[in-house]
């Protein structure tokens, strides 16, 4: 829920008229909400809430690292390829086969070299890059798309354990389950005493690993 005083509501409408103030905050709680959502979806809510698809251990299980694990404490050309020839073939086939990893992944994995090269060369290069053969193509790691997300670790350390550093599989197989979307309630009464009205907004989802070996992580 949040508050919006009277003052803010009544300049809102002074300025842009009826119904602006509702358009200006609905956008600002459905932003919230999404981040939320985003967060809950990568690393879990609780027992009864989302299950994180970045999340090993605790209250919610995650992709099964006891059977497929990759654990480091740096990222290697080497852990890329073995993470993603830890899923059988079948599910790296699918077109929704990509990674998820937190945009230190990225920047680390921009800056492996070919020190054999004697050139110190980068063995990877962003095909968004415009000054490369491949320009205009979207980016891929090891051949995989990826997703960026602010939630999955970044490789300074948790308190959460076997939490997961860059998760790729096949998203098939990490359902959402979303219902009726948004509602939201005004309450213009229980903060009239400080010229303010309270709006409560909500949206009911879930999410769950279903086929956990159809994933593979790399974690610290």
């Amino acid at each position: 829920g949040t508050q919006l005083s009277q003052e803010f509501i009544e300049d809102a409408i002074g300025n842009a008229g009826v119904g602006s103030v509702m358009d200006y905050v609905s956008n600002r709680l459905a932003l919230a909400i999404g981040r939320k959502m985003d967060q809950d979806f990568t690393v879990g809510a609780g027992t009864a809430g989302p299950q994180g698809i970045a999340r090993t251990s605790g209250i919610t299980t995650g992709v099964n690292l006891g059977t497929q694990p990759q654990v480091i404490t740096n990222v290697t050309a080497d852990n890329i390829i073995d993470t993603v020839h830890a899923v059988s073939p079948q599910y790296r086939a699918s077109p929704r086969f990509r990674w998820l990893f937190h945009d230190e992944f990225l920047k680390v994995a921009r800056k492996l070299k070919n020190a054999t090269s004697g050139q110190a060369d980068f063995i990877w290069t962003p095909g968004t890059l415009g000054n490369t053969l491949n320009g205009g193509v979207p980016a891929t790691l090891y051949g995989v798309p990826y997703s960026i997300s602010e939630w999955v670790n970044n490789g300074g350390g948790s308190a959460v354990e076997n939490t997961v550093y860059a998760v790729v599989g096949d998203f098939t197989y990490f359902e959402i389950f979303d219902r009726t979307g948004m509602a939201a309630m005004v309450d213009p009464y229980s903060a009239m005493g400080s010229a303010a009205t309270t709006m409560y907004v909500w949206a009911r989802t879930d999410s769950r690993v279903t086929l956990a070996e159809a994933f593979a992580a790399i974690r610290v």
